[in-house]
């Protein structure tokens, strides 16, 4: 047993894990799951008051994609870097009573995760010849669809939009080396999104401006699977 936990802590402390060093570019996919969350605020100013109401989104659904990168760890090292590009979509959908606070419901809402491009970097520490941790940071742009239908108010009876919000992605993970070419990750994310006008209250609807707006953030949960080129 003894024997057995030296040779486990040698592996884990060795300072020179690598001959050569490891770089090159990667290709791969990812698939897991995203919480979509945030915010929905109705506006519903009048020629007498202002009325808002703040409905709490929280919607799980899958998430899955692409991405392409560069991967570096130098010789002997421990440390590894990579830069990537990637590209995903997902099925989170939440649908919600749209009314002001302690208002009447005046129709219903939903917002539904579309597309998600965007780059991000990162490095980490490899603790034996096969298993890393690391930390990321980086952009991305989402698409969101939002729906309202059965509306009391207006000539209209439904409108439906598509909205794009930017925002800083961070989070981190675990990196496990199959072989010098094919790697899986465990990886968690948070993004942020900037918050989106999804409709301006500036235009008056049968005396009352109707305005609506979401601030988005995405917890996200992946496993990634590439292959490095070189």
């Amino acid at each position: 047993m003894t024997t057995r936990l030296s040779a486990f802590t040698f592996m884990l402390c060795t300072s020179t894990l690598t001959t050569s060093s490891i770089a090159g570019i990667y290709l791969g996919v990812q698939a897991g799951g995203g919480m979509l969350k945030g915010d929905h605020i109705y506006d519903n100013p009048t020629n007498t008051s202002t009325n808002q109401g703040a409905t709490a989104m929280r919607a799980i659904g899958g998430v899955y994609g692409g991405h392409l990168g560069y991967f570096y760890s130098p010789v002997g090292g421990r440390a590894f870097f990579f830069g990537e590009a990637l590209g995903l979509t997902g099925s989170a959908k939440q649908q919600k009573d749209l009314a002001v606070t302690g208002g009447t419901k005046e129709g219903i809402f939903s917002i539904s995760r579309k597309m998600t491009l965007g780059a991000a970097g990162g490095g980490g520490i490899f603790v034996n010849p096969m298993v890393g941790f690391y930390v990321k940071l980086g952009y991305e742009q989402t698409k969101f669809d939002f729906s309202y239908t059965q509306l009391t108010y207006g000539t209209q009876a439904s409108e439906s939009f598509s909205k794009k919000s930017t925002g800083v992605n961070f989070g981190g993970g675990l990196l496990y080396k199959i072989t010098n070419s094919v790697f899986v990750n465990g990886e968690y994310t948070y993004a942020t999104g900037k918050k989106i006008r999804v409709r301006s209250s500036d235009s008056a609807i049968n005396g009352a401006r109707r305005g609506y707006s979401f601030t988005p953030g995405e917890h996200r949960l992946m496993l990634k699977l590439s292959y490095m080129f070189g």
